[in-house]
């Protein structure tokens, strides 16, 4: 499980840094341009995504235990629900 959560975090920090690259790019190609602040925007809807979905992966696989939950995730067990506390939408 640890494996797996240390490739997500590289995974999701490659994710985040490839989002931010993309909106330097866009904002050097086009400066003040819409499209500079979309790609951003759409970057960072497309990551938190990513990490609400295997949230939710986790939490099914661990049947809604947030501690058991946590561990996997290797969050504190209050830190993740204080994350879930401010999960965006319907739950």
């Amino acid at each position: 499980a640890r494996a797996y959560n240390n490739v997500l975090a590289m995974l999701l920090a490659t994710i985040g840094l490839a989002a931010k690259e993309l909106a330097l790019a866009a904002r050097r190609v086009a400066p003040g341009h819409e499209l500079a602040a979309d790609a951003e925007l759409i970057c960072r809807e497309a990551l938190e995504r990513v990490e609400w979905e295997h949230i939710d992966r986790v939490l099914v696989r661990c049947g809604g235990n947030i501690t058991q939950a946590a561990t996997l995730l290797g969050l504190h067990r209050r830190s993740l629900q204080r994350k879930l506390g401010k999960r965006p939408g319907p739950r």
